[in-house]
Formats: C-alpha cells, sequence, structure tokens
C-alpha cells in the first residue's frame, strides 16, 4: 500500500543547469525553506539561490541549518556566480560565515531586496505538494523528497525564458552611466536615489 502512495521519483541530478554568464555583475538572493521528511521533528532545510536577472535558481541544498549546509550550498553555485556574484540573504549568521565578506549583505524581509526568493518560496509551497506545511502529501523518504524538488527545479529553469548573455556583462559605460546618474542626483539634493546609485556602483565594482 505505501508503495502505491508514494513511489519510488525518478533520479534527478543535483546540478543545476543555467544560461550562459559572462564574468561580469551577477546579483543573487539566498534564502533557506523550512520542510520534513515523515514526521515534523525530522526536518529538512531547502537552501536556495536565486538570479535576481534571469530568475533562474542557480543553486539548491537539502539538509540541516547548518554552517555546513550553507557551505552546501555556496559549493552548488555555477562558478561564474562563486568567482563574481554579489549575494543578498535574509539576516541570518550562517550563510555570512560562508559566503565572501565584501560580497554578502544580509537585509530583512522589510527592505524589498529579498522579495524574488521569497516569490520563489511560495511557487515551490505551491508546486511542490510535500512542501505544504500543513498537508498529507509529506515524504515519507529522504530520497523521494529531494528528488521531487530538484525535478521542480529542472522544470522550472527549463521554462525560463532564454535572455542574451551579454546583457549580464558589466561595461565601462555602465559604470560611467551611474556615475553620471549619482552626480545628477547629488546636485538635486535626491538623497535616497543617490544613495542607490552608489550602492549599485559600489556592487559594479565588486564584481
Amino acid at each position: 500500500v505505501a508503495e502505491l502512495c508514494q513511489p519510488e521519483i525518478p533520479e534527478f541530478s543535483e546540478q543545476v543547469e543555467v544560461q550562459p554568464k559572462g564574468k561580469g555583475s551577477l546579483k543573487v538572493q539566498m534564502d533557506e525553506l523550512w520542510s520534513f521528511v515523515e514526521h515534523k521533528g525530522n526536518k529538512q532545510w531547502v537552501w536556495l539561490a536565486l538570479d535576481v536577472d534571469t530568475r533562474e535558481i542557480i543553486g539548491c541544498y537539502i539538509g540541516d541549518r547548518s554552517t555546513g549546509s550553507a557551505q552546501k550550498l555556496w559549493e552548488s553555485l555555477p562558478a561564474v556566480y562563486r568567482q563574481c556574484a554579489f549575494a543578498i540573504q535574509i539576516s541570518g549568521r550562517l550563510a555570512a560565515e560562508v559566503l565572501p565578506s565584501k560580497r554578502h549583505q544580509a537585509v530583512g524581509k522589510e527592505t524589498g531586496k529579498t522579495s524574488y526568493i521569497e516569490r520563489l518560496n511560495c511557487t515551490l509551497r505551491q508546486r511542490v505538494s510535500r512542501l505544504v506545511r500543513k498537508t498529507l502529501s509529506f515524504s515519507k523518504k529522504l530520497e523521494n523528497h529531494i528528488g521531487a524538488i530538484w525535478h521542480f527545479i529542472h522544470h522550472y529553469n527549463s521554462s525560463l525564458p532564454k535572455l542574451d548573455p551579454f546583457l549580464f556583462r558589466t561595461t565601462e559605460k555602465t559604470i560611467s552611466d551611474f556615475e553620471k546618474a549619482a552626480d545628477l542626483y547629488k546636485e538635486q539634493g535626491n538623497k535616497k536615489w543617490y544613495q542607490n546609485s552608489l550602492d549599485r556602483l559600489k556592487e559594479l565594482r565588486n564584481n
């Protein structure tokens, strides 16, 4: 009866497939999502990383809520992101202990800077029934739990529109444009947009 209720899920590669990216300005949002297997005492945290520009899921790890799991998430990112990306994460110390300090910012939900990854968390719970907080569809086996999540990730990424990787390269002109914008906002006394331009310039120069 158990096998009929929850058949084995085919194996899927636990490695993301993303569109080609040039080295340049890459922005990532990161978060972890609570789930469980068999009973709520067996917590399995779904660690996720999302490309802000393409909306691709670029990294995933399923395990406990520890520094080791944060490290596994970082290692799951394609090399170009580990070299160039600036990561924004919902406030927490675990990822901060793993990510390069100059390319990481922990923020609160109220800032709006993690809206894409929070939206993805909602989508994941809607599409994968075993992740709904109160459900009879919960996973009985960890292998099936992981397989269902990776099945969603591959399907989700493959359904996104293909974009020109040139769009994500940082050029001298891009930096120059933001410098001019910052100067203009400073002259106008627009402190909010002046600071936004400075923050963006810092991200571009770090990459």
